[in-house]
């Protein structure tokens, strides 16, 4: 039996798995646009999204993950509205043990690299409620 928190490591990698080979250059940095893969890509999201929101332990899990942040932030630039949400949702989740980690400025270095504030900011512009939520933290 898989602990809960094997499984967000393995979801997580699962996703990072099946976007990579979807990824295509943007002119704010690299996308996940997944095609036909994408409703594989949206249950692992929707369920690491569920997952990320549960425990300290499944937040520090799915930061843990090399790359993971660069991913996340990634599907923030996705066509797929889905996608987008789900991304969102976990971002949203693990901000809380990003701004109280002992590596949050670490994680944080990443996501300013990545451009991941104005990537935020540009979706309070979205016609998705739950892509402005997810945004604004709430």
């Amino acid at each position: 039996v898989l602990s809960e928190s094997r499984v967000v490591s393995v979801l997580m990698m699962a996703a990072m798995t099946v976007s990579a080979r979807t990824l295509v250059e943007t002119p704010m940095g690299s996308a996940v646009e997944p095609g036909r893969d994408e409703p594989t890509l949206k249950v692992i999201l929707s369920a690491l999204w569920n997952l990320s929101a549960h425990c300290r332990k499944n937040k520090s899990d799915v930061c843990g993950i090399i790359g993971s942040l660069i991913f996340l932030v990634q599907l923030l630039r996705s066509r797929s509205t889905a996608v987008v949400e789900n991304g969102g949702g976990i971002l949203r989740n693990v901000s809380s043990y990003i701004a109280t980690s002992q590596q949050g400025e670490e994680y944080r270095k990443i996501l300013r690299e990545e451009n991941c504030l104005s990537l935020l900011l540009s979706q309070l512009r979205s016609p998705s409620l739950t892509i402005v939520s997810n945004a604004c933290g709430t």
